[in-house]
């Protein structure tokens, strides 16, 4: 009875060991640090945008866009983000360092935050299949893999509405 006491101890010891290697492993493993610094240059924070449609969004970037990733710019209202269409529509220019984005979609009348996100191959994966699906329907989170690096606030107005305003900026 005894020798059996020491194989389960034996056992004990490899088992609590392996554990142990297994969680200084996890904690030695540390996220990918995204180091690459993205700049809208157009549309400005509180731009007033009168048009449903908006083909001028661009900007810069610094740093590397690692392997794998991809940028993506998605429109934000107060409910949802928005898949920009037919993706992948963010033009990047590597040599460069510029990005731009054609046929921002800003459905309606309101407030909305337009988003430059980088995307590993898996959030770029879930944006490509929608489209395949022409699901351009809202959705409330952003995937996992997928983080905002930069955002501005824009506001959309109707044109008939835009007689009655005074100013060209939000206040």
């Amino acid at each position: 009875m005894e020798d059996y006491k020491w194989i389960f101890s034996g056992i004990g010891v490899a088992i609590l060991g392996g554990l142990f290697t297994l969680l200084l492993t996890l904690i030695g493993r540390k996220k990918k640090k995204v180091t690459i610094v993205i700049k809208i240059t157009t549309p400005k924070q509180d731009d007033v945008i009168k048009v449903d449609v908006y083909n001028d969004m661009k900007g810069t970037f610094e740093g590397d866009i690692p392997t794998g990733y991809k940028l993506w710019v998605l429109a934000q209202d107060q409910f949802n983000y928005f898949l920009m269409y037919p993706p992948p529509a963010t033009q990047v220019t590597r040599t460069m360092g510029t990005w731009s984005q054609t046929n921002v979609r800003l459905a309606a009348a309101g407030i909305w935050k337009l988003h430059v996100c980088l995307a590993n191959a898996n959030a770029s994966q879930k944006f490509e299949d929608r489209a395949k699906l022409n699901d351009w329907s809202g959705f409330p989170v952003l995937p996992d893999g997928m983080e905002t690096i930069r955002y501005v606030v824009v506001e959309r107005i109707d044109q008939s509405a835009q007689q009655d305003r005074p100013s060209e900026s939000r206040h």
